[in-house]
């Protein structure tokens, strides 16, 4: 069991080295396929040691592997490194076979591009699957807050890749601001819980959960915070209009963002913060009424599009409605399976 956690921890590791190496050896990454090659090979690296810590993951256990972080006089504030179980085995799985597959598939894709080009957009396709992996693997919610920052970034500069044309310029900033203004109410909520609690470490909320901890009373506020800054990186009614335009940008890093990172994100939160969301059902039943408006909306107005790749984006909405539907509903395990095969699905789909 203990291997787990080195494996997944190698495997988030493994895309941030090749982000460190294409942004240090400048010639390397405008050299263009080379650079795309350093990405493909420690991005298939994170695929295989991701695969092996799910088969030694045990069901029902985590393994933590943690270094202390943000020592505050005799105590420590928080800490980084990876909890690896089966379920976040299976979710880092998606996002590195979904990036190997994006990456490979991009380089024919983009060979038109200029070499200095190219190599720009494999730099941040390394940096976007190491905040991805780094979110799916955070033991705490300041690490994944962090990740879930960097993912946006990554989601701004990769919308707008061709940042020459304005409409992939506006789309970029679009989408930023608007998870931007879910991320400032979860940014709240994570520092309201952490007043009530005194821990950022999720190990540490559930147990509190599991002993029924009077601690974890009216947290109704916190829950509907950190299920705002869900919805905006999910694209939930009403944060669902920069889902259309973020299509601006190259077709795989569309297939990308709705497969395997940024919208599947606010799903993954909930699910992994379900516990949580149990203490306070009203907030829960109000995921789910808005999931379902949400699949229906989105659903509606995909009927109306004439661009298929917009078709795609609303088909997305509607999808990621039905997952935080099934949450609400008290399946978060369902939702789960739900982002595990939609993100195979509609990555086809885009390519």
């Amino acid at each position: 069991m203990a291997a787990s956690g080195t494996f997944a921890l190698w495997a988030w590791l493994a895309p941030g080295i090749a982000f460190v190496i294409l942004s240090l050896a400048v010639p390397l990454r405008r050299s263009g396929r080379p650079a795309a090659a350093v990405s493909i090979v420690f991005t298939l690296g994170a695929l295989l040691a991701a695969v092996w810590s799910w088969r030694l993951a045990v069901p029902d256990m985590a393994r933590r592997v943690l270094w202390d972080w943000i020592p505050v006089e005799d105590a420590v504030l928080t800490s980084v490194g990876v909890l690896a179980d089966a379920d976040s085995a299976l979710m880092l799985i998606l996002v590195a076979l979904i990036s190997f597959l994006i990456q490979v598939y991009s380089v024919g894709y983009l060979s038109d591009e200029s070499p200095a080009s190219l190599g720009r957009y494999y730099a941040y396709q390394s940096l976007f699957a190491f905040s991805m992996m780094g979110l799916v693997l955070a033991p705490n919610f300041v690490q994944l807050f962090i990740c879930w920052e960097l993912v946006g970034l990554c989601s701004y500069l990769l919308i707008g890749y061709w940042y020459q044309r304005p409409e992939a310029a506006r789309a970029a900033v679009k989408a930023f601001w608007i998870t931007k203004a879910g991320d400032v109410f979860f940014l709240i909520g994570i520092v309201m819980l952490w007043s009530r609690t005194g821990t950022f470490d999720f190990s540490e909320l559930f147990e509190m959960a599991q002993a029924g901890s009077e601690v974890l009373t009216g947290l109704g506020l916190v829950t509907f915070f950190i299920y705002l800054g869900a919805a905006g990186k999910s694209a939930q009614f009403p944060f669902h209009i920069w889902l259309p335009d973020a299509m601006e940008g190259p077709t795989p890093v569309s297939a990308l963002i709705h497969a395997a990172t940024m919208v599947t994100a606010g799903v993954y939160l909930l699910f992994r913060t379900a516990f949580l969301f149990e203490q306070t059902p009203d907030v829960l039943a109000a995921v789910g009424w808005n999931g379902a408006f949400t699949a229906l909306l989105a659903a509606t107005l995909a009927c109306g599009q004439r661009d298929i790749k917009r078709v795609l984006a609303y088909s997305t909405v509607s999808q990621l409605g039905y997952m935080m539907a099934a949450i609400g509903a008290g399946f978060a395990s369902a939702g789960f399976l739900h982002l595990l095969t939609h993100g195979v699905f509609k990555a086809l789909l885009f390519l």
